[in-house]
């Protein structure tokens, strides 16, 4: 993180309005470019669930195809909720290929009804195994309660099938509507000339029309409705088992009543990135207290940009109990060591290291440091909140004990905004 610090981050805007945010890193020998596309899984229609994830599985598979003779260059994608990233990586010396690779991989690629054929059933596959997650069930459940009527309600639905209407004439249709530089930010770090950086992209990416006007991203809110109210979902279990070489053999399935399930406990996070960078620094303290009290896995789901919640989550339950008096005597203990100078002086301190560890990864001070530099970049940038994680890293540096002790107070009260538990537990 220091060596990100180090050195102010570039903005400007291409031609056709697209934000590029540059770092430039000094003695790095690698090149990042972060690609992000408002939009995300919300702008599928409801009977084209993760219509946009499949799109964006599409343009990873024509960027590759684009990326053959770069044996450098690296590419992923993922779809949240507001927002898709394509994520590229390759050595410096690569980087003008890899942005006209990528530029005319999205714009040219071949796009095949047998393609997206196969594209869209291994986006089903992975799906229904997915189902069979209880964390997501629980998820699933909270979110159509916590964003009833909002475009975020039936996101993790896991009753509901994907791709169920989709065809080649609503690919087509989406693909041209993903041609918008309206929806594109992009992010670059690297030891490489600015000026470098600004013809790449103005080459390439600059070369995109606006279909519409840039908007700014508008954020559904949980409902404070639900404050302090408990649901209980029925799950579905699946069981599995190592199949033994004999193909006649048969598992042995034992009955049983006693499950030990996931639960989890939902906070509303504030709106302004600054605080919401003390909410989540807090929220990952008060899980790692919870393991070490209940003896069972306990995370921290950090709030972000576009799902202002913040999740505690234990697996294998046995009880309620155990996880609601562990909240209680986790916060309880945070509130102790905050009371004091000296020991809220060292607990600010690993509130930080922690914070950073989780919302950034251990590769801050490695060799993928350009890697953690664009996503670090494009955050704020992306979601139009105007701040990236590093400014909230600053925030962090200067939090006195008293603000601690407000946030606390506020942010995690005794009664969380939702509790949702498995029926099977008790």
């Amino acid at each position: 993180m220091e060596r990100l610090k180090s050195t102010p981050a570039e903005r400007q805007l291409l031609s056709n309005g697209i934000p590029l945010i540059f770092l430039r890193t000094p003695g790095t020998e690698s090149a990042a470019v972060r690609i992000s596309i408002a939009g995300g899984e919300q702008a599928s229609p409801q009977d084209e669930r993760y219509l946009q994830t499949l799109m964006l599985h599409t343009f990873a598979g024509c960027i590759r195809e684009e990326l053959a003779d770069i044996p450098s260059a690296e590419v992923s994608v993922r779809t949240e909720e507001a927002a898709s990233f394509i994520m590229l990586s390759c050595d410096k010396g690569d980087f003008p290929a890899l942005m006209q690779a990528a530029f005319h991989a999205i714009i040219f690629g071949e796009i095949t009804p047998i393609a997206e054929d196969g594209i869209a059933a291994e986006q089903q596959r992975q799906w229904r195994l997915n189902t069979g997650d209880t964390c997501l069930q629980l998820k699933g459940k909270s979110f159509a309660r916590l964003y009833q009527g909002s475009s975020y309600a039936p996101l993790y639905d896991t009753t509901l099938p994907i791709l169920q209407e989709t065809d080649f004439k609503s690919i087509s249709r989406t693909y041209t509507a993903l041609l918008n530089a309206a929806l594109y930010t992009i992010a670059v770090s690297g030891d490489i000339k600015p000026e470098y950086v600004r013809s790449s992209a103005e080459n390439t990416f600059g070369l995109l029309k606006n279909q519409t006007e840039r908007t700014a991203l508008v954020v559904p809110a949980p409902s404070a409705a639900e404050k302090g109210s408990t649901l209980t979902v029925q799950l579905h279990h699946i069981f599995t088992a190592e199949k033994d070489s004999d193909p006649g053999y048969v598992p042995l399935l034992v009955p049983t009543s006693q499950f030990y399930d996931p639960a989890q406990f939902y906070f509303a996070a504030p709106a302004d990135m600054q605080e919401q960078a003390v909410f989540n620094a807090l929220l990952i303290e008060l899980a790692r207290r919870m393991q070490a009290i209940m003896g069972k896995p306990c995370t921290a789901i950090p709030a972000t940009a576009t799902v202002r919640l913040g999740v505690l989550q234990a697996e294998g339950l046995p009880s309620r109990k155990l996880f609601a008096d562990a909240y209680k005597t986790a916060g309880a203990q945070l509130k102790k060591e905050l009371s004091g100078r000296k020991t809220a002086a060292t607990a600010q301190e690993r509130l930080r290291a922690q914070w950073i560890q989780a919302l950034c990864g251990s590769s801050m001070d490695g060799k993928d440091v350009n890697i953690s530099a664009a996503d670090i970049l494009l955050q704020g940038e992306a979601y139009g909140s105007g701040m990236s994680l590093l400014d909230a890293c600053a925030t962090l540096e200067q939090l006195d004990r008293k603000r601690l002790q407000t946030a606390q107070k506020d942010y995690f009260p005794a009664s969380p905004l939702l509790q949702t538990y498995s029926a099977d537990t008790k």
